[in-house]
């Protein structure tokens, strides 16, 4: 059984993304144009991802496969923001996608390196995290939860953008300012991480 407060997440969740895509299903016509994609039925892009999402969550699922199926709804909004109700230039459509896509991947990556123990492959792995089980958690979820905050940022700027400047110029503003903002991030991540190393090294003497 999902807790409780999981349940109330998954409904609400699958109930906004219903009047969402119900509320844009009023206004759009049989088929709409989506960038990189083309021509598609209006009805099967606007329900596939909430059905999904209902499915999943009636399934009892982990809540991974919720943020995951929620952050991809999010996306598709996002497109048909831009393609119908915009009308944004070629460069700007194309970076403010791409700003949209990189903010999801800060979030995804960012929730599952904040959670999974010492790997191989993903989460903050120098040499001081993967000697110690302590300085991991602690480096990972410190490191999980600002890029889980900056792909919210990025997102949000993104949309600010999209609603008010619709210039390329402040698109790519917002494109290499996240990637700036990432790479500043991770030295901060790893001077922390450190830190706790010392700390926990320290400790242990």
């Amino acid at each position: 059984m999902l807790p409780m407060s999981r349940k109330w997440l998954c409904r609400s969740i699958m109930l906004t993304t219903f009047l969402i895509s119900f509320w844009f299903y009023l206004y759009l016509p049989n088929t709409v144009t989506i960038p990189f994609i083309g021509s598609v039925s209006t009805w099967a892009w606007l329900f596939f991802l909430p059905v999904t999402l209902s499915v999943l969550c009636l399934l009892r699922q982990s809540r991974l496969f919720v943020v995951i199926t929620t952050l991809l709804a999010l996306l598709q909004w996002v497109l048909l923001y831009l393609s119908i109700f915009v009308g944004l230039d070629v460069d700007t459509t194309i970076f403010l996608f791409v700003s949209y896509v990189i903010g999801f991947l800060y979030i995804l990556l960012g929730y599952l390196s904040s959670r999974v123990k010492q790997n191989p492959i993903l989460g903050l792995r120098v040499s001081w995290t993967l000697h110690n089980e302590e300085v991991w958690r602690r480096a990972n979820r410190f490191s999980g939860t600002g890029m889980v905050y900056i792909g919210l940022m990025t997102m949000a700027a993104s949309l600010i953008v999209t609603m008010l400047y619709r210039s390329s110029a402040y698109a790519e503003m917002v494109f290499f300012g996240s990637i700036v903002l990432l790479v500043v991030f991770i030295v901060v991540s790893l001077i922390y991480a450190y830190r706790v190393h010392r700390e926990v090294t320290v400790e242990g003497k």
